[in-house]
């Protein structure tokens, strides 16, 4: 029960770091359509263009194709490790040991499922 515990607290310690992070992506993101009207402003300065582009350029925000990959990676160890458990359930005869691996397996394709999932979401939200 334990173990359980503990994994269903990871899992959960992972959902809200991704909330955070995606959050934080978010206000990055408006910042800099912000940042953007401003320059496309034809009442701002040259000044405060050259100022506004140089936040624009100075920032170095997580490559989203890099934190989608480890998402990915996660999600895939996750998934392999679970399956990997049922296999040495089943053919090492370990009782009581199925259920975290069956949990361990269906979390992993979750996470590996969650990135195509959240793109599906945003085309079908463009098409309406």
């Amino acid at each position: 029960m334990i173990d359980l515990t503990m994994f269903l607290g990871v899992i959960f310690g992972f959902v809200l770091l991704r909330g955070w992070l995606d959050q934080r992506a978010k206000e990055r993101i408006e910042r800099i359509r912000v940042l953007e009207a401003a320059i496309r402003n034809p009442a701002v300065d040259r000044a405060t263009v050259h100022q506004i582009a140089e936040q624009l350029h100075g920032q170095k925000p997580i490559s989203a194709a890099r934190s989608m990959a480890l998402v990915l990676a996660v999600g895939w160890i996750t998934m392999f490790v679970g399956c990997g458990m049922v296999l040495v359930e089943i053919y090492d005869e370990h009782p009581g040991m199925r259920a975290e691996a069956v949990l361990a397996a269906v979390v992993g394709f979750a996470v590996v499922t969650y990135p195509f999932a959240l793109r599906e979401l945003e085309l079908r939200r463009s098409q309406s």
